[in-house]
C-alpha cells in the first residue's frame, strides 16, 4: 500500500506532484484523460471512473475482440445492503476460467493472506 499525502496550500495542491501522479497514472488506466479527473473527491467523478470500469468490462467480456483504450475494469462482485458480498457474473468465476471471483481459501497460505 501507499500512502501519499500533498500540502494544503492552495497553489501547491492546485499544480503539486502527487496530483501530477495520480492524473498520469489515471490517463495510463482509464485510457484518457477528461476534465472531470481534476476533482477525484467529486461525485461526479466517481461516476464517471465507475462508468468507463464498467464499460472497459463490457468490452473485456465480450466474444469478439474489442479495441478498449484503458484497463481499469469494475471488478465483478455486488455488494448487498447487509454487507454481503456476491459474486456478479454467471457462475461466479472470471470469463474462460474457472478461476473463482471471490476467491477460496488456501490450504498452505495463512487465512490472513486470503480471508
Amino acid at each position: 500500500a501507499v500512502v501519499s499525502t500533498q500540502s494544503t496550500e492552495t497553489d501547491l495542491v492546485k499544480n503539486g506532484h502527487v496530483q501530477g501522479l495520480r492524473k498520469s497514472l489515471w490517463t495510463e488506466h482509464i485510457g484518457r484523460y477528461e476534465e472531470v479527473f481534476d476533482t477525484p473527491e467529486s461525485l461526479e467523478c466517481v461516476h464517471r471512473v465507475r462508468e468507463i470500469a464498467k464499460q472497459n468490462w463490457d468490452s473485456y467480456v465480450k466474444k469478439e475482440i474489442d479495441d478498449s483504450a484503458g484497463h481499469l475494469l469494475l471488478y465483478p462482485i455486488r455488494v448487498k445492503k447487509d454487507g454481503e458480498i456476491k459474486p456478479n457474473t454467471v457462475g461466479g468465476h472470471f470469463p474462460d476460467t474457472t478461476a473463482n471471483i471471490l476467491g477460496a481459501k488456501s490450504s498452505y497460505l495463512p487465512s490472513r493472506l486470503t480471508v
